[in-house]
């Protein structure tokens, strides 16, 4: 359920602000009011430059200016799939067919204190247009702080199971994106447009309240939340020793010392690890040209 509310407030079309109000609460979080219930809100204000007198003096050459930004909270349920405890039935294994008999047993424990993932997010941009809007600019630069983003957590098995979800990191992120849109060619019939997308986007994990085991963090496709100061989805590999007198592979432990066999559940000491990058691209670009000809369009795309 969520109850929400806009405001908006424009002067003389040159100065433009807005906010919005937010009261959102789910059944899928923990039972306390505060964690079941969150108010979240934004507010964001732009100065379109084009309707001042003095941006007269800069036509033709400029079509339009406008600078915005906006500030705000906003928040997602994540992974949060119950709040309350969820047992199922199954056939418990024995030996004879004839001996099998029902059980209960834990699918999912409450998540009595899980509450929603939060972000803070703040954006500065500007959009030009130049030569009546022949050429386009977009540019934005955002920083966004993630917290209460939810993970796996190991526990004692009290509770029957040895792991849960939780709210267990904080992220920062930074980034930019520029966007350049061009009209090549204007006619009757026939428009062709060029699009150039480049943006770049840098994350780190500044809290993690749970330690990640050796096979955790060298797996394949990347650990979600590795360790502090990493990226999100990171990559490490085991340091490579080269081959003994027999052939086979050996490595580096957390004593320096070479070893065939490695204590992979080990936690305690993670630094010998090789860190070898984030399995997330942090550069992206785009280039698209779109051909209009009469009502037919054609699309291609390189990304």
């Amino acid at each position: 359920m969520a109850f929400s509310t806009n405001l908006n407030y424009s002067y003389k079309g040159k100065y433009n602000w807005m906010g919005t109000f937010r009261y959102d609460g789910s059944n899928r979080l923990g039972k306390a009011r505060s964690a079941r219930w969150l108010p979240t809100w934004n507010t964001g204000a732009a100065w379109n430059i084009h309707e001042e007198s003095f941006f007269e003096h800069w036509r033709p050459k400029f079509s339009h200016l406008k600078f915005f930004t906006s500030y705000g909270l906003t928040a997602d349920r994540g992974g949060a799939t119950n709040s309350q405890i969820i047992i199922r039935s199954r056939n418990a294994w024995r030996p004879e067919i004839a001996a099998q008999e029902p059980e209960l047993y834990i699918s999912s424990l409450e998540n009595s204190e899980l509450t929603y993932e939060k972000k803070y997010e703040l954006n500065i941009g500007m959009e030009a247009g130049l030569l009546n809007n022949r050429i386009s600019l977009d540019m934005q630069h955002f920083r966004r702080h993630n917290f209460d983003l939810i993970g796996r957590i190991d526990v004692t098995g009290i509770g029957g199971t040895i792991q849960k979800s939780a709210n267990v990191a904080a992220m920062d992120t930074r980034g930019w994106e520029a966007t350049v849109s061009t009209k090549n060619i204007v006619s009757k019939d026939f428009r062709w447009t060029t699009t150039f997308i480049l943006s770049d986007i840098r994350l780190k994990i500044v809290d993690l309240k749970n330690d990640q085991r050796v096979i955790d963090l060298i797996s394949n496709t990347g650990r979600n939340f590795g360790k502090v100061g990493d990226p999100r989805r990171v990559l490490y590999s085991v340091p490579f020793a080269g081959l003994d007198e027999d052939g086979f592979p050996t490595f580096y432990n957390e004593k320096g010392e070479i070893v065939k066999n490695l204590n992979l559940q080990n936690k305690e000491d993670v630094d010998f690890l090789k860190y070898e990058g984030s399995a997330d691209p942090t550069t992206f670009g785009s280039l698209g040209n779109i051909f209009n000809y009469k009502n037919f369009r054609l699309n291609i795309w390189y990304c």
